[in-house]
């Protein structure tokens, strides 16, 4: 296996990219299976006609072709939900191409087989492309199966074109990961930075056009070679160049950088003190005092990292308080009548629950920052510290050396439990801080109870992802299904805490789904303190405990 290193890329990936592909293919279904309800809305169809195209681009929606297969999954689909799934997909692959060995001491192992350095960055950009391309094939797959069902009118040349540049949108971010990743050797910094620069793209191509002085300059944005001239209508565009040369541009880069690396395994593996003075004293290894102490060394590890994350999430709320004022203007410009237009369903989808609510700063910053997009990458964070908790050194073949340690294994998950409140803590902080400023700054008429109280049930929400993660990775020893299984039960039960509100059949599903827990039928931060807040922390700490009981009795094979 060693001397394939993309086989054996693709070999370790293969339980995850499981989980991968069927959440996505069932989100892709849910997002297509509305698409007759939007095309036959005559409340639509006379909105479209009056409202400013200005404000419908906030919505990702083409004035002219929004009632069309091609408009409608542009702006639900391919404009949002895919790009951050296959983004998200690429960087942690990425993040791993080189990263993963070098942190786990093992990198020794792997460059001792008769293969070049550059030979394995470039197996792993391979095997990249492979399971990116798997999951951006399954959402094709879902379209054309939908296609003759619900009538979309896709053509050939343009599912072709939307998956191409989807694909290559991937293949630009998980080169960039690995980019960071080989030149310093940290696959949770080189995530949170790619992360942090494709939120800041994304954004950038979304809000420029509209910010005067900056309209134009959304050119140079990847997200923007990914969907200018309309891909999904026209097939590949002369844009998708820049995505093939950005991409091949930064995996050589990964090369040149992981030649050039000097890869010190035994220091990571069995950190040592300087050298002391006396020369009857003798040096000893840092190790057995880190492992004893899981929770300080679990902080150390990511203590550069969470501000990534930090970053990354802050970004997202200041760009979305800036904007606020615009939405407040827009209600008297028709802005309300879009939201009637659309139906509760498809709103539900996407956490928003009470559509009046979009008019307000609670309301509106909840939408984008606290029920989408940013409860998101609070939740992935979680889930990854919650995967890698057990089964990241048993994975990595260097479990035994942890657990050689005097160090129960019960209180080894305790510290990885409290290690990811406090990082998950540390960036529900960070997001309080900004959302009280931007209150000051821009009139959101947030109150304290109602800031505190959202900020600690998303971190309560992600905790609780988190420690089921921990707990499956404990029962199985595998990273990547305990993130998978951590983030397909997210996905459900997001999606029956959403739907429940507009469809009789799941509600009576609702108040077993922790997001029902989290912030019912109000916004996050206007719904304070609530028993479902106290049932988060409970359940999070059940889950936590079942991970140190199963750990505790795992055999671990190392």
């Amino acid at each position: 296996m060693l001397r394939s290193v993309f086989t054996k890329t693709l070999w370790d990936r293969r339980a995850s990219m499981v989980w991968w592909v069927l959440g996505t293919m069932v989100m892709t279904a849910f997002l297509v299976a509305f698409f007759p309800t939007i095309r036959d809305s005559p409340e639509m169809q006379d909105f479209i006609a009056d409202f400013p195209p200005e404000l419908l681009t906030l919505f990702g929606i083409d004035p002219v072709l929004y009632q069309t297969g091609f408009g409608y999954l542009q702006a639900q689909l391919y404009s949002l939900v895919a790009p951050i799934i296959v983004v998200a997909l690429a960087m942690g692959i990425g993040g791993a191409a080189t990263a993963k060995e070098e942190e786990d001491g093992t990198a020794d192992l792997v460059l001792s087989v008769p293969v070049r350095r550059e030979r394995i960055v470039v197996d792993n950009a391979v095997a990249l492309a492979v399971l990116v391309g798997i999951v951006v094939l399954a959402i094709a797959v879902v379209l054309v199966v939908s296609d003759p069902i619900v009538d979309l009118r896709l053509e050939t040349a343009g599912v072709v074109g939307i998956s191409l540049g989807l694909w290559l949108l991937g293949l630009f971010f998980g080169g960039l990961t690995m980019l960071v990743a080989a030149w310093l050797g940290k696959r949770a910094t080189a995530v949170g930075l790619a992360g942090a620069i494709a939120a800041a793209a994304f954004f950038w191509n979304g809000f420029a056009p509209l910010i005067e002085g900056f309209a134009g300059t959304e050119v140079l944005s990847p997200f923007h070679w990914y969907l200018r001239d309309d891909p999904l209508l026209n097939g590949p565009t002369v844009w998708h160049l820049l995505l093939i040369a950005g991409a091949l541009m930064l995996i050589a880069g990964a090369a040149v950088a992981f030649r050039g690396r000097q890869i010190g395994t035994e220091r990571r593996l069995v950190p040592r003190r300087r050298r002391p003075s006396s020369a009857n004293k003798v040096a000893g290894a840092r190790s057995a005092r880190l492992l004893r102490n899981a929770f300080t060394k679990t902080l150390w590890d990511r203590r550069v990292t969470i501000w990534w994350w930090a970053f990354g999430v802050g970004a997202l709320s200041v760009v979305t308080i800036a904007f606020y004022p615009t939405i407040r203007a827009g209600q008297g410009q028709g802005l309300d009548q879009l939201i009637e237009a659309v139906p509760r369903e498809m709103l539900a989808i996407f956490g928003i629950t009470d559509p009046s609510a979009l008019f307000t700063g609670a309301g509106f910053v909840s939408s984008r920052v606290y029920s989408s997009i940013g409860m998101v990458i609070v939740l992935a964070l979680a889930i990854g510290l919650g995967s890698g908790a057990t089964a990241k050194e048993e994975d990595s073949g260097t479990a035994d050396l942890v657990l050689a340690a005097p160090l129960r294994r019960m209180t080894f998950v305790a510290h990885k439990y409290w290690a990811m409140v406090v990082l998950v803590t540390v960036v529900a902080v960070v997001l309080f801080v900004i959302v009280v400023v931007g209150d000051a700054a821009v009139d959101l008429d947030l109150t304290w109870e109602g800031a505190v109280a959202g900020n600690i049930g998303l971190a309560l929400l992600a905790i609780l992802f988190g420690s089921l993660a921990m707990a499956v990775g404990a029962w199985t020893g595998r990273a990547g299904a305990a993130t998978g299984a951590a983030a397909g039960v997210a996905i459900a039960a997001f999606f029956i805490n959403g739907l429940g509100a507009a469809v009789d059949w799941l509600e009576p599903l609702r108040p077993f789904s922790p997001f029902y827990w989290y912030q019912g039928d109000l916004t996050p931060l206007t719904i304070g303190f609530t028993v479902g807040m106290a049932a988060l922390a409970g359940v999070g700490i059940v889950l936590a405990v079942a991970a140190g009981a199963l750990f505790g009795r795992r055999d671990i094979g190392t």
